[in-house]
């Protein structure tokens, strides 16, 4: 798993941040809410945020609330779960415990950046985006002299993770990501994870034409003053 240790997750709801967790705990907990309340899949939702950046946001899975303390954990591969406990006092000496959970994984997968591997041709590149589990795939490139919002961006289907780019300038460095995209949530580029390629013309053939072409007129020139010789 990601270390998380440097990261603090975040609840939102309604697209506004209502919570904040332990800095590396990996939780958060949610107040506020009314007993028996109904609370539905995605009325909440987390993200892990490092302070400057906020991770893809992802839903938290529905629960009724008992009244006692509500518990959101989630980590960086898209589990998300949910815990909560209340204590009822029924008399002066009996106390009666209760819980519910809910958890959810493989539906809140959250997308990742992923690595490709690139190789220069005659005005582009080909490529192959190294699989993360995404559902697909996107790359991006640009100059590497431009910003990141004049890019380019190729959709890659996993099953199909190969390709090539073309119509780009011979002898200029590009700059190639690639990001995962889970049921249409696109992650966020990773720096770290960028390759650079220079796409490069076909070696010249005009020289070795031109020795060719020497060499057959040497030839002519030999054949001929062969012939003159043998005539006299």
């Amino acid at each position: 798993m990601a270390d998380i240790s440097n990261l603090t997750l975040l609840a939102f709801s309604n697209g506004q941040q209502v919570a904040s967790g332990e800095k590396g705990s990996g939780t958060v907990a949610i107040s506020g809410l009314s007993a028996g309340t109904v609370v539905p899949d995605g009325q909440y939702q987390v993200a892990f945020s490092d302070g400057t950046t906020t991770s893809t946001k992802y839903d938290v899975p529905g629960w009724t609330v008992l009244g006692g303390s509500t518990s959101v954990s989630a980590s960086t591969s898209g589990s998300v779960s949910v815990s909560e406990s209340a204590s009822v006092s029924v008399s002066e000496s009996q106390s009666v415990s209760a819980s519910t959970s809910a958890s959810q994984s493989t539906s809140t997968k959250v997308p990742q950046a992923t690595t490709v591997e690139v190789t220069p041709i005659n005005g582009g590149f080909e490529y192959t985006v190294k699989g993360n589990g995404s559902n697909d795939y996107k790359i991006y490139y640009k100059k590497q002299s431009d910003d990141w919002d004049n890019a380019e961006s190729v959709d890659v289907d996993k099953m199909h993770p190969s390709g090539t780019v073309t119509g780009l300038d011979n002898g200029t460095e590009y700059t190639v990501e690639a990001v995962g995209i889970v049921d249409g949530n696109e992650a966020e580029r990773d720096d770290s994870l960028e390759v650079h390629v220079t796409p490069v013309a076909p070696a010249s053939t005009s020289t070795s034409e031109s020795e060719s072409v020497s060499a057959s007129e040497s030839v002519s020139a030999s054949e001929s003053a062969s012939t003159s010789t043998s005539e006299k």
